[in-house]
């Protein structure tokens, strides 16, 4: 059997040269987990420079773990030193909705185009009304929102409450992270989002041939290549995309192609 270029450039050993890729689901630290020595911007460059990755879709793990406003201000700086590498995802606590407003109106105006919650770290369920005003932002300012994600029914990020909050805000755009780990997780995905404007990270996909099912049962148009990086291997993820079997065109819209579209119709 022919290799496929993307396969044949991606075991080359250098950078990718033959694809455009866009991560849509990253992290900068330090932070618990981190598996990469260099997790500042400058060293998250020099990551997809060596791999041959255009452009990184961040969140902060300081936002996610600690501070939530030190760590977006962290990572409203490294979209600063690189705009062309970086786009941020906004990261806010729903514990504290009187800093709500002005928190989203700061990292707006520092250039985080996109937006991110995390239910299980807060111990709060995603359809929980202190969400609302996260979810109304990307449904009203066309913000791009990357959702922690537990497939079925987990007790703080499963489908059924993310359903919730889709059929609520309904305009909004939604990448659920790490979304796809296995066939069952498909089949759930179709379940609750069939005719939605959600998208899937294939950042856990690691069941053999998990990535074509996906492709036949949502459509390549719905699925994104995410690593999960710095808090997993962004390489190992990468290759993942890079040897499923689907045709290289369909590859290209998974390593980069669609989410470029969804970043294109995101608000400046």
């Amino acid at each position: 059997m022919t290799r496929s270029d993307i396969v044949n450039d991606f075991l080359s050993g250098g950078p990718l040269s033959s694809v455009d890729v866009v991560d849509c689901h990253v992290h900068l630290g330090p932070a618990l987990y981190m598996q990469n020595p260099d997790t500042d911007a400058g060293g998250l460059v020099r990551a997809l420079d060596s791999m041959g990755i255009a452009m990184a879709c961040v969140s902060h793990s300081v936002a996610m773990v600690s501070d939530w406003e030190v760590g977006n201000t962290l990572l409203i700086d490294a979209v600063k030193k690189h705009p062309a590498r970086i786009f941020g995802y906004a990261f806010f606590n729903p514990r504290y909705p009187g800093q709500m407003d002005k928190e989203m109106a700061r990292c707006a105006a520092g250039g985080l185009r996109g937006l991110k919650v995390h239910p299980d770290f807060h111990n709060m369920p995603a359809n929980d009304a202190l969400y609302d005003p996260i979810y109304e932002r990307a449904q009203s300012e066309r913000r791009v929102i990357l959702c922690h994600y537990g497939a079925g029914r987990a007790p703080r990020a499963g489908s059924h409450l993310y359903r919730d909050v889709v059929r609520k805000f309904p305009r909004a755009t939604y990448i659920m992270a790490h979304s796809l780990p296995d066939m069952a997780a498909v089949d759930t995905a179709v379940e609750y989002f069939k005719d939605d404007d959600v998208q899937f990270d294939l950042a856990n996909a690691f069941q053999p041939g998990v990535i074509e099912y996906a492709r036949k049962r949502l459509g390549v148009e719905r699925l994104l290549y995410g690593s999960d990086g710095c808090w997993g291997s962004i390489a190992m993820r990468l290759g993942l995309v890079c040897a499923a079997d689907l045709p290289d065109e369909e590859k290209r819209k998974v390593l980069g192609g669609n989410m470029r579209a969804l970043l294109a119709r995101c608000a400046a």
